[in-house]
């Protein structure tokens, strides 16, 4: 049995292994710990070792171990110290960590808020750990689709940062990714770049290349490329990644799946069903061993794998992976979510593909609604308002979608109507470029945006004024009331709105 002064020696150094990434040796070193301090009733002690351990079981993706430890710890500080005492607010930082990463993404913003509360008032606002509370909301923020709260709660933890532990700080890194994420999400593709790059700058500067904390920003890094469109690039940086994540986690845990996912993506992207459906697979594997069918990154990957079935024309098997991803994020998120929007985009466009239009259309606007715009499920004609959508990237691919949709009911119906909607929703495409332009920091970004909405938008949309023209010609009686809006193809280049 340990001494105390040994079971002290073991908890230092398991902060320190805890630093490096290596969870499995600090582990071994608390759980020898743990009882010592126990037996001797030296809770403040005892308290970090369950702190540790939750800490530990959730990089390792074990993440009903790190609840089960940080409630523990928990009911010990309030028994003996009550609610404001720093050891009470990491318990409940832990347990916000372990509920985020399992997806309760609520009681994760609860327990952060909690930790946030009690750091606030027992260490003041200029305190790393304060830092990490503000990251801590952010990211959930980030998962719920505000991504202008993150950034604000990103902005926060990167200024105190950047005040206590300077620029040249792991924990500096983290905020510049967090906040590249955002930006990633918004499209913004060169200010995310430029944030991931400062990112991985310094954790090659402060914990060097075989560190699992530097997985992230390659990772990140290729995301970015893959949405600009350079596969090749991101194929190279998401290999990077998957090195050093199986050198120092291994192949069983949650991270490593998303990488596998990623690469499966690129290929995707690339046209090589194959390799992509064998990434899938490994990641939907992963998933299933270590959190089970109910969870939205196994929703994710039955999601790709409908979407790969989709591009080789099995419509059914791709509807089948489709519905089973839909099925499990309805359960486990709010409807209005841009994850679960872009699913129902996917299955309209399966029954595009089938020519099952009026379908398509229904899932088209079960989408705008997961975007959290009003609009009806019968009447598919209205415009949606440009304000409170939750994901601006995906409604610019969703708006598009909609109207070709509509253009290819009327040739079929020939209800002018259709069409009237159609060159409606490609003109309400337009004024959203312009807006996401407006809040585009960079102009490659500005430009990449032109680049994607020209074939989608501009193209499509001179494509369906071109049928309106036919349609006036053979019949003039036709009326369309929104053609005023239409103009824009007649007059301008299909490239014209870009900066």
């Amino acid at each position: 049995m340990l001494t105390l002064e040994q079971a002290q020696t073991h908890l230092d150094q398991s902060t320190q292994l805890i630093e490096q990434g290596k969870y499995t040796e600090a582990m071994e070193l608390l759980e020898q710990a743990a009882p010592i301090f126990e037996i001797a009733e030296k809770w403040e002690e005892y308290v970090q070792c369950l702190n540790k351990q939750s800490e530990c079981f959730r990089h390792s993706g074990k993440y009903s171990g790190g609840i089960e430890k940080a409630e523990k710890a928990l009911q010990i500080c309030l028994e003996r110290w009550g609610e404001n005492n720093v050891d009470t607010a990491m318990c409940y930082h832990n347990l916000g960590n372990c509920n985020y990463y399992k997806g309760d993404h609520a009681q994760a913003i609860a327990y952060h808020q909690q930790a946030l509360t009690i750091r606030l008032a027992t260490i003041g606002e200029q305190h790393p750990d304060i830092a990490s509370s503000y990251n801590n909301l952010g990211a959930c923020n980030y998962y719920k689709g505000d991504y202008t709260q993150a950034i604000a709660y990103y902005q926060q933890a990167l200024t105190i940062q950047l005040a206590t532990v300077g620029e040249q700080h792991p924990l500096t890194a983290d905020s510049y990714n967090n906040l590249g994420i955002c930006y990633d999400e918004k499209g913004d593709y060169n200010q995310a770049i430029t944030y991931y790059q400062q990112a991985l700058n310094i954790q090659l500067a402060t914990i060097g290349e075989q560190h699992p904390g530097i997985v992230a920003s390659y990772h990140n890094l290729g995301g970015c490329y893959m949405s600009e469109g350079n596969h090749t690039r991101a194929i190279v940086y998401y290999q990077q990644a998957l090195t050093i994540q199986l050198a120092t986690i291994g192949e069983q845990h949650l991270d490593t799946a998303s990488i596998y996912h990623n690469l499966g993506l690129c290929y995707y992207k690339k046209g090589d069903y194959t390799q992509a459906i064998a990434y899938y697979q490994q990641a939907l594997t992963i998933c299933l061993a270590i959190i089970g069918e109910h969870h939205l990154d196994t929703a994710i990957n039955y999601h790709s794998l409908g979407l790969c079935y989709y591009d080789k024309g099995d419509y059914t098997q791709a509807i089948g992976y489709l519905q089973q991803a839909l099925t499990i994020q309805l359960a486990t998120v709010d409807e209005q979510c841009s994850t679960i929007a872009c699913n129902y985009q996917n299955l309209g466009e399966c029954y595009y593909s089938q020519s099952e239009y009026l379908t398509a259309l229904h899932y088209h606007q079960q989408t705008l609604q997961s975007l959290a715009l009003d609009v009806s499920n019968e009447d598919y004609y209205p415009l949606p308002k440009l304000a409170g959508y939750n994901s601006a990237v995906q409604l610019l691919a969703t708006l598009p979608a909609k109207a070709t949709t509509l253009t290819a009911l009327y040739h079929q119906t020939q209800n002018p109507q259709d069409l009237t909607a159609a060159l409606a929703h490609y003109q309400c495409a337009d004024a959203l470029i312009d807006q996401m332009r407006q809040s585009y920091k960079t102009e490659g970004s500005k430009l990449l945006l032109a680049e994607k909405g020209k074939t989608n938008v501009y193209d499509a949309g001179l494509a369906a004024l071109f049928d309106y023209q036919l349609a006036v010609k053979t019949n003039t009686a036709i009326i369309l009331p929104y053609l005023i809006s239409t103009k824009l193809w007649a007059t301008n280049s299909p490239t014209a709105p870009l900066i």
